[in-house]
């Protein structure tokens, strides 16, 4: 069905995004994050236009793109397609040239320098993400696009993953088709003979400071206006019940050795009535047959490898630690993605990669210490100090708490 993009406007000229330290709902003002999750969160694009052109320039700058460009070549790529060329013939996206010489070159030329995971390579635009996923719970990552005036990097296509895009120098004309194709999986594309916009577009200028969130499966197009343009598309790694499937299905298979027996012999030519049968009976009995909560908990545990833990600023706070253990108060490391599961003796903090397995007694304590609030050794209830001394000396050299700054 048709969806008419929701614009949003934010009056404030003072306010400017710290790349370092903002919540979700800084992000997306004027729309609240509570309204997001409910309206638009994989489901429609909107707009928020903001009369602050500088919202965003902490998040990144013209130098910033400058040390990027010469101290992250093997992450460039370049694209570029000419209004005169159709979809069919455009030439795809190249690597980056054999010298940052020949990649200078073609940026003259118009092609669009993107930088891949610029969060590698930019500590802010990795904080960026590390407090999008803790508050979201999906994984995200950045690539960087600047794009010379008046010229297009990419024909008309959707992507696999829901975008934000935050315009940080010069602005953009954009369109997107007011019908979603597809809703795609990881992986899929358009094809390159149906790259063209069709049916009812939104069509807008994406100005310096705005922002703009496009869920997967919506084709749209974009074309740098007077001057470069300079933006940020966050990926939100989208996880699906079909990846919860998916990954029930795979164990199965590696547990029961009856999905492993061979067909019959011609069974190409026979009916479909014993297949309709097998597929009905296995998912009728999967739920009795199968441990499904293990099945859960292992899916839980794949999707955390997709996470990383953030030890920036570890280890200035393993020597602040051990100089002043209980002077100092700490708080949760931004980004922190983790499952907390509880026996009858033991609680154990997943995280990506790793197990960490503590007495039940520490139960309370974990829970606090994962609220967000600063606390110092005498804060943790369940524990003395000496025992919350020894928990927080664990957790902070495993990149899971810092020591708070002064003040």
């Amino acid at each position: 069905h048709l969806v008419t993009m929701d614009r949003y406007h934010d009056p404030d000229k003072d306010v400017c995004l710290d790349a370092r330290s903002f919540a979700l709902g800084d992000f997306l003002s004027p729309l609240g994050s509570d309204e997001f999750f409910s309206a638009y969160l994989g489901k429609k694009p909107f707009l928020v236009e903001r009369a602050n052109k500088n919202f965003f320039s902490d998040a990144l700058t013209l130098p910033d793109i400058d040390a990027l460009f010469a101290s992250n070549p093997n992450r460039l790529r370049m694209a570029r397609m000419d209004g005169e060329t159709t979809p069919d013939n455009r030439p795809p996206p190249m690597l980056g040239g054999k010298s940052l010489i020949d990649d200078l070159e073609k940026f003259s030329q118009g092609y669009t320098l993107i930088f891949d995971k610029a969060n590698d390579g930019l500590p802010k635009l990795k904080s960026l993400c590390n407090r999008l996923a803790g508050e979201i719970g999906f994984p995200f990552r950045t690539n960087v696009y600047l794009t010379p005036s008046k010229f297009q990097g990419f024909s008309p296509h959707f992507d696999d993953h829901d975008v934000f895009v935050l315009q940080c120098e010069g602005s953009k004309h954009w369109q997107v088709e007011k019908q979603r194709r597809l809703l795609p999986r990881s992986g899929d594309s358009l094809p390159r003979d149906e790259r063209e916009l069709i049916g009812e577009i939104d069509d807008f200028v994406l100005e310096q400071g705005s922002l703009l969130y496009i869920p997967r499966g919506y084709v749209h197009a974009a074309e740098a206006s007077e001057g470069c343009s300079l933006h940020i598309t966050l990926g939100l790694g989208v996880i699906t019940w079909a990846d919860v499937l998916a990954s029930a299905v795979a164990q199965m298979i590696e547990t029961d050795d009856g999905l492993k027996e061979s067909l019959p012999p011609n069974f190409l030519t026979t009916d479909t009535k014993p297949f309709h049968a097998f597929l009905s009976g296995f998912f009728t009995k999967a739920a009795k047959k199968y441990p499904m909560e293990q099945f859960a908990d292992r899916f839980l545990d794949e999707i955390l490898g997709r996470f990383q833990v953030d030890m920036t600023g570890g280890i200035s706070s393993v020597i602040r630690m051990n100089e002043a253990p209980r002077d100092n108060t700490y708080v949760l490391a931004e980004g922190v993605v983790c499952r907390l599961k509880k026996s009858d003796d033991e609680m154990t903090v997943i995280l990506p990669g790793k197990e960490i397995s503590l007495p039940i007694m520490t139960e309370q304590a974990v829970t606090r210490l994962f609220s967000g609030a600063r606390l110092s050794c005498k804060d943790l209830p369940g524990l003395d100090e000496d025992e919350a001394e020894v928990l927080i000396k664990r957790f902070v050299r495993e990149g899971i708490i810092r020591v708070c700054e002064p003040g």
